[in-house]
């Protein structure tokens, strides 16, 4: 009985690490969908870090795929890179000192979560709005499909104030 208790304690200490006396110490493991999710997290990022605050639209063909679909509210579509880079540039062009803060992001298998607030001062035309010159805040949330790592799809709620 002494030796399979013996046993037992014996092979409870190796299956946790520990060995001749040492103290058994948890092992930490990265997963590979950890690492997976953090990469999606950056694809989804790169619309606010580059193409908002470096205003580079530029780099909207490494972020998004060639058949990319926007859906945003009340049944509004983007489809395709040149629409993408048309609405960058008329969101740029109304507001000349916008920045945009990615305030959380969540990600699971392919889906990334991303809520953000975005804002400068009315100083364009924007979808037919004379410039006011007022702070124009956008707070929203969009759930990015990545694929092939870009972005392949986008669904976003958005509200507006000082616009």
């Amino acid at each position: 009985m002494l030796e399979r208790l013996t046993l037992a304690c014996c092979t409870v200490l190796l299956m946790a690490g520990g060995n001749s006396g040492e103290e058994a110490r948890p092992r930490r493991r990265i997963e590979p969908q950890a690492d997976r999710s953090e990469v999606a997290k950056a694809i989804a990022r790169r619309w606010f870090d580059e193409v908002i605050n470096q205003r580079n639209v530029d780099v909207i063909a490494e972020i998004y795929s060639a058949d990319y679909v926007h859906h945003g509210p009340e049944g509004a579509e983007i489809r395709g890179l040149e629409t993408v880079r048309r609405h960058a540039a008329s969101i740029l062009a109304a507001s000349n000192d916008r920045r945009a803060v990615v305030e959380q992001q969540i990600a699971e298998g392919d889906l990334v979560v991303t809520r953000f607030t975005s804002s400068g001062h009315h100083t364009g035309m924007f979808q037919g709005v004379e410039p006011t010159g007022e702070v124009w805040t956008t707070e929203g949330i969009v759930i990015s499909r990545i694929e092939h790592g870009r972005i392949a799809e986008d669904w976003e709620i958005v509200h507006h104030s000082g616009f």
